[in-house]
């Protein structure tokens, strides 16, 4: 049996929170560290939720397929689209947490270049989505809901979109990283 929802809703509320303090400059450090944590505790309330939960494999998206086709329909878990986004959103955090974290030590501010500074904000936006797309699916998940026809389609691109712009904000935290380290070694 699942979590059931109210846990993670607490969890979305203060993670609200925490992107407030992550938008505002003079603050910012406090909303990556806040990020960071609510992160590593929704990452361990999913963890411990899909290992607990032996209906998992019941919630699922199924895309039917005419007759014509010869196929009834395929169906994905959608624990694994929670894991999919879940696990690089949380590597791709705690990277950056770790450069901005350096930068941070160093000056005793974010100071950054503005190609940087474009390239934080990139991240910062792509997470926040991120981040709404896998409360859906949570809340999916955590509620056994099945979806109707028009919510499939639209949790099927979800899921597409959590694939991409997960791989994207680890490409991001990579490079903001190397850049990082390079610019403030150097």
């Amino acid at each position: 049996m699942p979590f059931p929802f109210i846990y993670y809703l607490y969890i979305f509320i203060l993670f609200i929170f925490a992107f407030v303090c992550w938008f505002n400059p003079t603050i910012e450090i406090l909303g990556f560290g806040s990020v960071f944590v609510m992160q590593t505790i929704y990452t361990l309330f999913l963890g411990i939720d899909i290992l607990n939960n032996t209906n998992r494999a019941k919630s699922v998206i199924s895309i039917p397929f005419t007759e014509n086709m010869g196929l009834g329909a395929i169906s994905f878990p959608i624990y694994w689209m929670l894991l999919i986004g879940t696990i690089p959103n949380f590597v791709s955090i705690l990277m950056m947490m770790i450069a901005v974290a350096y930068v941070y030590k160093k000056h005793q501010t974010i100071q950054i270049s503005r190609e940087n500074r474009l390239l934080l904000t990139r991240y910062k936006v792509i997470f926040v989505t991120v981040f709404i797309l896998m409360a859906i699916l949570t809340f999916v998940y955590s509620t056994n809901m099945v979806p109707g026809e028009k919510m499939r389609l639209f949790l099927l691109l979800s899921c597409v979109g959590i694939f991409v712009m997960t791989k994207v904000n680890v490409f991001f935290a990579n490079s903001f990283t190397t850049v990082i380290s390079a610019s403030v070694d150097g």
